[in-house]
């Protein structure tokens, strides 16, 4: 032979592709054959095996972060769309637009609003609101946490909001109207009326007397 076998086998190149394979098939055999003496078993090969999956482990997660940016990075960096401010939602979306006095009540809803007179306390706060269906809502705010509110609108039915159970449903009548009170018997939080076309409410915080609400009604009724 012209050529030994050194110089042969220094020519010859083992690329990764057939390195893959060789290793592969060795895994093969050892995986059918089941025994413990298959090459793979050596510890040398195990830690080869070891150290090319430690290698592969970097490259996977650059991999795999990568994949990720590319999904996620664009709706991040995405500048973000402006939309109504919380203001604006809280005037248009709900319907209610705030009033400074009862003239303006029903200079906005365009049937008259009075404020209540003969209230059982001194209001501390008074807010005016006209809700966009035709509705007048006032209400009477005072230091010791009482509180009343007053509502009017065009609409036949109940105004009040109040959907609560009460033990006590009274009936009594005020100027020729019929007025509904609602309650424990003792003292009643809810009172409901219509009147000249109108309904009207007057719910009270802490609760009155049939006396209180008798009085305060009466006052105020057209």
């Amino acid at each position: 032979m012209s050529r030994s076998y050194h110089e042969i086998m220094e020519r010859v190149e083992v690329t990764e592709e057939m390195r893959t394979r060789i290793l592969g098939k060795i895994k093969s055999n050892e995986n059918s054959s089941g025994s413990k003496n298959s090459p793979l078993s050596k510890p040398g090969l195990e830690k080869f095996w070891l150290l090319r999956t430690r290698r592969a482990l970097p490259a996977a997660a650059c991999f795999l972060l990568f994949i990720l940016s590319a999904i996620f990075l664009p709706q991040i960096m995405a500048p973000k769309q402006s939309g109504p401010s919380d203001e604006l939602l809280g005037a248009v979306g709900s319907g209610i637009t705030e009033c400074a006095s009862a003239a303006e009540l029903s200079q906005k809803l365009g049937f008259p609003v009075s404020d209540l007179h003969g209230l059982p306390f001194e209001p501390e706060t008074v807010s005016y609101d006209a809700y966009s269906y035709g509705m007048a809502q006032i209400t009477y705010e005072a230091a010791s946490e009482e509180s009343l509110t007053f509502r009017k609108s065009q609409e036949n039915g109940g105004n009040s909001g109040d959907y609560s159970l009460y033990d006590v449903t009274l009936q009594i009548d005020i100027n020729g109207s019929t007025v509904t009170l609602k309650g424990d018997g003792t003292r009643y939080f809810l009172a409901v009326w219509q009147a000249d076309g109108y309904s009207y409410s007057l719910s009270s915080h802490k609760g009155m007397t049939e006396e209180m609400f008798m009085e305060i009604i009466s006052e105020n009724m057209n």
